[in-house]
């Protein structure tokens, strides 16, 4: 009978197919997940009970190291306690994904592609009001692009728990303002960030299987960022890994493309177009 074997050494996996075989080792993807706590009258916070059924039940994960940091919804501290988390968090996160609640009745799962350097955000205290954005900067470009891999994550297999979409604008509240910070602040670190809209609790979704599919998603989102780090660290020496063609795959990635090419065209008025979009990915 054969027997297989897991063995965790610091962030690498381990794994033999027989009991005495010589173990094959893999790095583990460090990622750090943030989420936004319960505000104004709230009991809940849609983005902090997915991240937590994340945390319970895919933190020994063969493949991923899940860090984690509760933000306050906040325009004045949540981009601060993003980098001072991220600043802290050892071993050093591959790639940083930030979870917001979506809006009342989007009951979906939304992959955001840019933020913005908006000039006035509806502040938490009163969502029908602007007010100055703490973080704004005219000498700043107007847009960032989120560079973690939209595409493998929307792909990846796995049963459908929601709707699922991607947007070119995270909306004009904190979200937006934490996303365009911290991917300002990542990039020169050669970090991926993204973000991802979840349902609000109102929408009567469990948690548990949208948090699944988040998982593998960033698990394939994750695997692809390893793979890139590596070759870039090895130059033209890594051998590039042939994998069987995946139609359902292929298919999802080239109407996504398209989806993604015409959103661009269709903001490049409010939002002049960028110079990269989706990184190296």
């Amino acid at each position: 009978m054969k027997l297989s074997r897991v063995i965790f050494i610091g962030m690498l996996v381990c794994s033999g197919r027989a009991a005495f075989a010589e173990p094959v080792c893999v790095k583990r993807a460090n990622i750090l997940i943030t989420a936004f706590a319960p505000w104004a009258n709230a009991r809940k916070n849609g983005s902090e009970e997915v991240a937590k059924s994340i945390l319970k039940n895919y933190s020994d994960s063969p493949y991923v190291h899940y860090s984690y940091c509760l933000l306050p919804v906040s325009l004045e501290i949540a981009t601060k306690e993003a980098l001072n988390c991220f600043d802290q968090t050892n071993p050093k996160p591959d790639m940083m994904i930030s979870l917001g609640e979506g809006e009342i009745g989007e009951c979906r799962i939304e992959l955001d592609t840019h933020a913005h350097n908006l000039r006035r955000l509806y502040t938490p205290k009163q969502w029908t009001k602007k007010v100055d954005n703490p973080d704004y900067d005219k000498n700043l470009p107007v847009s960032e692009v989120l560079d973690y891999p939209v595409v493998e994550m929307y792909c990846s297999p796995g049963a459908k728990v929601a709707p699922m979409t991607v947007s070119y604008d995270p909306g004009e509240e904190v979200c937006n303002q934490l996303a365009y910070k911290m991917s300002r602040y990542l990039r020169p670190k050669a970090v991926p960030f993204g973000f991802i809209h979840v349902p609000v609790p109102e929408c009567g979704l469990d948690p548990h299987p949208i948090a699944a599919k988040l998982h593998r998603m960033i698990a394939a989102g994750a695997k692809l960022v390893l793979e890139k780090n590596e070759r870039g660290r090895n130059g033209s020496h890594v051998r590039e890994i042939s994998t069987p063609s995946d139609t359902r795959k292929d298919s999802c990635k080239l109407e996504l493309e398209k989806v993604l090419d015409k959103q661009a065209q269709s903001n490049h008025i409010r939002y002049p177009p960028v110079a990269v979009r989706q990184g190296a990915y």
